[in-house]
């Protein structure tokens, strides 16, 4: 197994472990994950462009805003596929092409955003901050896409409400005297 393998799968691990982690905690899907990465990283690509002041910035901020509502129909698409796929215990081929596609760009993005912090590290400057940042949310979208498809669910705010509410519902208990408990048993 090289090493990209080796990395791929730690990389999912670890993303599947978010991935259900978010899910547990917020009720929410994966695509939902990925569509707060991708807005993350276009506000931060966005204001890396703007801060260097330059016409070009004014010129891909809207590039950027629509980024983000392709990548939303991109996620919505591929989770509705998905889901509808394994109920029947197949796997849609769409749906595996984009992920194929996600394994090849996410490691890229991702090393890109580590060259950009290298190099603000090694000349003493903060030029290439926002920029790698964005790469490296961009690459964690795509593992994100990647992860185990997970329904959407209660989020433990909602659960925790409910149980409650059950408790509180439940007949109080009214305490026995261990002096009559006690005397109970004997008679038996």
């Amino acid at each position: 197994m090289s090493l990209y393998e080796h990395f791929d799968r730690f990389m999912m691990a670890r993303t599947n472990e978010a991935v259900q982690a978010w899910n547990w905690t917020t009720g929410r899907t994966r695509a939902e994950l990925a569509d707060v990465l991708q807005v993350s990283a276009n506000v931060c690509a966005s204001a890396h462009f703007l801060q260097r002041n330059n016409a070009i910035g004014y010129l891909v901020v809207p590039l950027f805003v629509y980024g983000a509502y392709a990548s939303h129909q991109v996620h919505e698409k591929q989770d509705k596929l998905e889901s509808k796929a394994a109920q029947n215990s197949l796997k849609n081929m769409v749906v595996e092409n984009i992920k194929q596609s996600n394994k090849f760009w996410s490691p890229i993005f991702m090393g890109v955003s580590g060259l950009g912090i290298t190099t603000d590290l090694a000349s003493g400057k903060n030029d290439n901050f926002l920029i790698s940042t964005a790469n490296f949310l961009f690459g964690a979208r795509g593992y994100v896409m990647r992860a185990d498809y997970l329904p959407p669910k209660k989020s433990i705010f909602a659960r925790a409400k409910d149980y409650i509410r059950e408790a509180m519902q439940q007949p109080v208990l009214q305490p026995v005297p261990i002096k009559a408990s006690c005397e109970a048993r004997e008679e038996m």
